[in-house]
C-alpha cells in the first residue's frame, strides 16, 4: 500500500469464439471496487506515474521523553533510499540502501550492516512507497473485513496486506475512511536491531502536493512512546548527486 499514491487498478476481459467476438466485464468485487476507489482517492490524476524519486522531510517530537528529531528521507525507485536522522543535535544517524546492501552510520559511534530483516524490510519500503506502483503489486493478497471499524471517530474499512512470502514480514493492517477513501491507521510489525516492533501510525491533515494526496500530519505508537510527526516538505524528482546513496564516512 502506497503512503502517497496508489495507481488505479483496471480489470478487462476479452471473449473471442467463432466468427464473431464481444467484450465481456467480469462484475469487480467488493474489494476491487474499494481499491479503485482508493486510489483514485491518493492519485486522481494518475501523477505518480511520472515520479522516479522522492524526499520526505520530517519533524517529529517522542512525547514522553521531549526528544525532537529531524528525519530526511530519499527513494530513487526502485531500488534506492537514504534516510538521515538527526536527534536534537545530540546524535546523527544515517541509513542507506543501495539495491543490494544495508548500512547505518551513527556520526562519532560507528557503523554496521544492516541485518538480513532490516534489509528485506528496506525493500518491501521502497515497494509500497513506490508512487508507480498499484496496491496489489505491493500485497499480492488483500483481504476486506466483514464490518467496519471506527477509529478517531470515523468509520472504516480494514484491509489486511499480505506481503510477498520473500519479505517474511507480518500482515499489514490498514484501516480507510469510509467517506474519503483515504487511510486513517497502519498496524504493522517492523524489523529493528532490537527485534521485531509492533506499530501503529495514525494519518491526518491530506493535502494536495501536486496531484497526489498526502498525510502532512501522523502520530505513531510503538514500546510504550508515542511520536507526533509533521510532514514539512514533500519533494518529488528531486535533483540528486551521486553521492546521495554512497555510505558516509563515520567522520563526515
Amino acid at each position: 500500500m502506497k503512503i502517497f499514491k496508489l495507481i488505479l487498478l483496471t480489470v478487462a476481459f476479452l471473449l473471442i469464439g467463432g466468427c464473431a467476438s464481444k467484450v465481456e466485464e467480469k462484475p469487480l468485487s467488493e474489494l476491487d471496487l474499494l481499491l479503485e476507489k482508493i486510489e483514485r482517492a491518493v492519485d486522481p490524476e494518475n501523477a505518480g506515474a511520472k515520479i522516479k524519486a522522492m524526499r520526505v522531510t520530517m519533524d517529529s517530537v517522542l512525547t514522553e521523553q521531549n526528544v525532537k528529531v529531524r528525519t530526511s528521507v530519499t527513494y530513487r525507485f526502485p531500488n534506492q533510499v537514504r534516510e538521515e536522522g538527526d536527534f536534537a543535535g545530540m546524535m546523527n544517524v544515517v541509513t542507506i540502501f543501495d539495491g543490494q546492501n544495508g548500512v547505518e552510520v551513527t556520526k562519532g559511534m560507528g557503523s554496521r550492516k544492516l541485518t538480513e530483516a532490516e534489509v528485506l524490510h528496506k525493500k518491501f519500503d521502497l515497494l509500497v512507497n513506490n508512487p508507480q506502483l498499484s496496491i496489489k503489486q505491493a500485497y499480492p493478497e488483500i483481504t476486506l473485513a466483514p464490518e467496519k471499524v471506527t477509529i478517531n471517530g470515523k468509520s472504516c474499512y480494514h484491509l489486511t496486506g499480505y506481503p510477498s512470502p520473500e519479505f517474511k514480514l507480518a500482515p499489514v493492517q490498514m484501516y480507510f475512511d469510509a467517506e474519503t477513501y483515504l487511510m486513517v491507521r497502519q498496524e504493522m510489525v517492523t524489523p529493528t536491531p532490537m527485534g521485531d516492533v509492533p506499530m501503529s501510525v495514525d494519518s491526518f491533515d491530506y493535502r494536495d502536493i501536486e496531484g497526489l494526496f498526502v498525510s502532512t500530519r501522523a502520530v505513531a505508537r510503538f514500546l510504550g512512546s508515542t511520536m507526533s510527526i509533521t510532514v514539512s516538505k514533500v519533494e518529488f524528482n528531486p535533483s540528486l548527486s551521486n553521492d546521495t546513496f554512497k555510505v558516509p564516512d563515520e567522520d563526515d
